[in-house]
């Protein structure tokens, strides 16, 4: 497991002491509103994302676990993009929704990484430049407020360069697409397609038939045609977005940690019911190498 411990400032009653979890494949925040179950997260978030310690409202102490080099090669080998003239101080990294980021890869795993791996882990060293350019390739937080932008219709990009956006990634795997298709024509009776007829951005839409697989991909008259005849995703409604917005994540999002404020938000019951099954299935099938955990509020 990734994350492999969390130490909360308070416990549960006032005169408890502070709780200490293991968090397992899916561990799920309960509690009031304003109880601190986002600020939580939030902390989370931070210790991937940023690791600046003083920022930290609910949560005192999130323990990682530490990540081999072969493990760490393999994920930044996702991003790479090679460039003439690149040395291992200056490699060049494409990243989700992050964009083109320049890294000194050598000092990342030959220095950062055996810090990192340390125990104790010494607090002074450079967190945030690990955190920025590692740790946050493992972990993905969808907020309440951003769940319906993830299907918004993103610029297209060269398909040889690794995907920026999970929509490019789900229009690049015909399997990670087909099966995110299959959940929503089970849930909505509809197909979920990408639109690229736009030529400059990809755009979710929804169809009453599926494509042939030799025009899903394709620019003939036959394509436009079938693409003409589809419904965008973004003229639907918010659960139906939210839905296949935070589903789309889920299965193609490609990270250890998945962290979800309020995934019902927006979603009727049924819906809620299918992605928390999909959540929960999506964690049971991953290996241990790449454990899906959630952490949410209902």
């Amino acid at each position: 497991m990734l994350l492999e411990h969390l130490i909360f400032k308070n416990g549960p009653k006032p005169e408890a002491p502070p709780l200490e979890i293991a968090p397992g494949r899916v561990t799920i925040f309960v509690g009031p509103n304003n109880g601190g179950k986002s600020s939580a997260l939030r902390d989370i978030t931070n210790e991937f994302v940023f690791n600046q310690a003083h920022d930290q409202h609910v949560v005192s102490e999130v323990r990682v676990a530490n990540i081999t080099r072969e493990r760490a090669e393999q994920k930044i080998s996702k991003f790479r993009v090679p460039e003439v003239g690149e040395t291992p101080e200056r490699r060049i990294f494409m990243r989700r929704n992050m964009g083109r980021q320049e890294v000194n890869e050598q000092y990342l795993l030959d220095n950062l990484l055996n810090q990192f791996n340390q125990r104790p882990r010494d607090q002074n060293y450079n967190w945030q430049y690990i955190s920025q350019h590692l740790l946050s390739m493992f972990a993905l937080n969808l907020t309440g407020e951003s769940r319906l932008g993830l299907v918004n219709q993103s610029q297209a990009q060269r398909l040889i360069d690794p995907a920026q956006t999970t929509i490019a990634a789900l229009f690049q795997d015909d399997a990670l697409r087909h099966a995110l298709s299959d959940i929503i024509y089970d849930s909505f009776q509809m197909h979920l397609v990408i639109d690229a007829t736009d030529m400059g951005s990809f755009a979710y839409a929804l169809s009453e038939t599926r494509p042939p697989a030799e025009i899903e991909r394709a620019f003939t008259a036959e394509a436009i045609e079938f693409f003409r005849n589809s419904h965008a995703l973004s003229a639907s409604s918010d659960g139906t977005k939210a839905f296949v917005g935070v589903l789309s994540e889920v299965i193609a999002g490609d990270v250890e940690v998945l962290i979800i404020d309020e995934p019902e938000a927006f979603l009727h019951p049924g819906l809620a019911y299918t992605l928390g099954r999909q959540i929960w299935l999506k964690s049971v099938q991953t290996s241990s190498f790449s454990l899906r955990r959630t952490a949410r509020i209902s």
